[in-house]
């Protein structure tokens, strides 16, 4: 058996999807769901944000057929902490175990084929970003999923 190989950036767009199909999270944070840190330090971010990021380190790997990945889920609030540790229990409900599959068609083919689902394995986190001057919350996740 050949095991599948997801790219990291589908896997992190898979739970961007997610995401951005909820009108609670979106309600608060806009279409401000990126797969990615902003690089610029001269670009003020718009408040509140998420982030979906591989972490520097961490165990991605295979087990039987399924992709293990590792992703670190940030929110950013340049309010309070408090914001931002509300933002992300809202994306803890929503995200928990949740079904990654995107439906969305390019000429009838799937934009993305792969398949899994996501779950949160660390308690999160919190603290302040100088460089962005924003409070955040973070927590690791580990996607499970096949091509």
């Amino acid at each position: 058996m050949t095991t599948p190989v997801v790219s990291v950036s589908d896997v992190k767009q898979l739970v961007r999807n997610v995401l951005i199909r909820e009108s609670s999270i979106t309600s608060l944070v806009g279409d401000r769901i990126r797969t990615a840190h902003i690089v610029d330090p001269d670009r003020t971010p718009t408040s509140p944000f998420l982030v979906i990021e591989r972490p520097r380190l961490g165990r991605s790997g295979y087990e039987g057929g399924f992709q293990r990945i590792p992703l670190d889920v940030y929110v950013y609030s340049t309010e309070s902490q408090a914001e931002a540790d509300k933002i992300y229990d809202v994306v803890y409900q929503f995200l928990q175990a949740k079904r990654l599959v995107d439906t969305t068609t390019s000429g009838g083919v799937r934009v993305i084929t792969a398949a899994g689902y996501i779950r949160q394995v660390g308690s999160p986190s919190d603290g302040w970003n100088e460089q962005i001057r924003a409070w955040f919350t973070i927590g690791r996740w580990i996607s499970m999923t096949a091509g």
